[in-house]
């Protein structure tokens, strides 16, 4: 009897901890290497952050991202791998980006020789809860700076050239 009336009290308690709505992840870009250019497309791989809010681990399995640059959308990348982001963390993980070559044709010069690119990343991610799988939305924009991942690492970090002493 005793067992009976701890399972009553208690099943209440698991439907709402299952029930308790999560923050959306956040996707942002941190990489953009181009793999291989042919006719019509250009293969090349991102490196997306997924930033979890929550007190609780996230499983996501697998997401779809369409990236934009400089307000044109480049591309769209999938993935189907079990991503785990831990608790109040965040995971890189890096995905294959199909990008148009037609679609970008107008705009490739641009995009190629600006020092920095505005980007948003529109994300759909399969999140797993304990009542089955959700997707969850996310948009999030932010600027790459070219210019600092151009420069060679050790420039980036030097300090900057002393003046020569002034001479009367």
């Amino acid at each position: 009897m005793r067992l009976l009336a701890v399972g009553l009290v208690s099943l209440p308690l698991a439907a709402c901890a299952a029930l308790t709505p999560l923050v959306p992840p956040e996707v942002s870009l941190v990489d953009l290497e181009i793999s291989k250019v042919e006719l019509f497309e250009t293969a090349a791989v991102v490196a997306l952050r997924i930033s979890n809010e929550n007190p609780e681990p996230l499983t996501v399995e697998g997401g779809v991202f369409k990236i934009y640059l400089n307000g044109t959308r480049v591309g769209r990348a999938m993935g189907s791998e079990t991503i785990e982001v831990p608790r109040l963390g965040s995971a890189v993980h890096r995905f294959d980006l199909s990008v148009s070559n037609v679609a970008l044709a107008t705009r490739l010069i641009e995009l190629v020789e600006s020092p920095v690119l505005d980007y948003r990343v529109k994300s759909k991610l399969y999140v797993v809860r304990p009542y089955g799988t959700r997707r969850m939305g996310s948009v999030h924009e932010g600027r790459l700076d070219l210019d600092a991942r151009r420069r060679a690492p050790a420039e980036r970090l030097a300090p900057p050239p002393a003046e020569p002493p002034a001479t009367d």
